[in-house]
């Protein structure tokens, strides 16, 4: 069986490397854009398939959300997958192999979750790219010639508080737009284990993407 992996440009190498060390039996390809080429019945892997417009994908499709990092070639990525059971299960070898042990991978609900959790994870990293107040900075590298006054202070966790509540209403937003696009329904883990970890041994437990979208969703939003 071969299978089609489609990524950004910036996790080719990282992907490749990885699967170079761990998946030297399995035939695979790796793209971007996703290809127009794809066969109905080939699994497809599209990674932060949000990245992509309208992305091509088959019945055979999932979609991974991968968290980039010097370490994965080496070590594994930390990684959630999107689908039915009958993808992930076509597609299991090669998250196998992309993942720091077999089974090591987060099913995180229907086709479209994995996507969820990068559109979060990508205003998170967004949102405090610069975001430590001047006080916190001194605190990490002590200056002796560092001060601060009073109305400076209320300033800056002002700011900070503003910077906060524009993240909650992103989250919140996002979250909502996902649960409207995606509504629950009945979830059963893919790995029997996973169950277990995560107490969703209750069939009417939604998945993990849509327990996180339900909380962020009910974060008010100011108009």
């Amino acid at each position: 069986m071969k299978y089609q992996l489609t990524a950004p440009p910036y996790l080719l190498a990282q992907l490749a490397t990885r699967l170079a060390l761990t998946a030297q039996t399995l035939q695979y390809s790796l793209c971007t854009p996703p290809s127009e080429q794809s066969d109905a019945d080939t699994p497809n892997l599209i990674f932060q398939a949000d990245f992509f417009h309208n992305p091509i994908k088959n019945s055979a499709s999932i979609d991974v959300f991968v968290l980039p990092s010097p370490l994965s070639s080496m070590h594994g990525f930390m990684l959630a997958a999107g689908g039915n059971h009958a993808a992930l299960a076509e597609a299991a070898p090669i998250l196998d192999a992309l993942s720091p042990i077999a089974s090591g991978w987060l099913h995180a609900g229907d086709y479209g979750s994995a996507s969820f959790f990068h559109q979060l994870w990508q205003i998170l990293i967004g949102a405090h790219a610069d975001s430590l107040l001047p006080i916190w900075e001194n605190m990490r590298a002590p200056n002796s010639g560092f001060q601060i006054n009073h109305p400076d202070l209320v300033n800056q966790l002002s700011s900070l508080m503003a910077q906060q509540q524009l993240l909650t209403q992103s989250l919140a937003s996002c979250s909502q737009l996902f649960l409207a696009e995606h509504p629950p329904q009945i979830f059963t883990a893919y790995h029997p284990l996973q169950k277990q970890l995560l107490s969703q041994d209750d069939t009417q437990k939604p998945s993990p993407a849509h327990e996180i979208a339900t909380l962020l969703s009910s974060f008010k939003i100011n108009p």
